[in-house]
């Protein structure tokens, strides 16, 4: 994930103003990164997307505007991984913004008992 972002930036840096480079910058820095920079765009699945960056986005208790936010910055990363040819498609549809109030183990545990 973090050569294609890095690209990403690199190509668009002269067809972008400069606070939307910036802003780009800072939510893959910020947000991103620290989650799921560590995956190859190529491998991460839609449940690993959502738990381990949009789940965690929403555990932070960021509104879920600032969450759709930070998920387009990403969206844009998949948008060019498609374009250049390094993803087959976008398989980063409909996913759920909306807070949790119980884990799965929570839900798990309580259909136990």
């Amino acid at each position: 994930m973090i050569l294609d972002f890095v690209t990403l930036l690199d190509m668009k840096k002269s067809v972008w103003r400069p606070g939307t480079y910036i802003h780009y910058q800072e939510s893959y820095n910020n947000h991103i990164k620290p989650p799921i920079g560590n995956h190859k765009l190529q491998k991460p699945t839609k449940m690993t997307l959502q738990r381990e960056l949009i789940d965690k986005l929403v555990s932070y208790k960021l509104k879920r505007a600032t969450i759709q936010e930070i998920f387009r910055v990403f969206k844009s990363a998949v948008s060019y991984a498609v374009e250049e040819e390094i993803l087959p498609k976008d398989r980063f549809t409909k996913m759920d913004f909306a807070p949790h109030l119980l884990g799965i183990k929570q839900i798990f545990i309580l259909r136990k008992n």
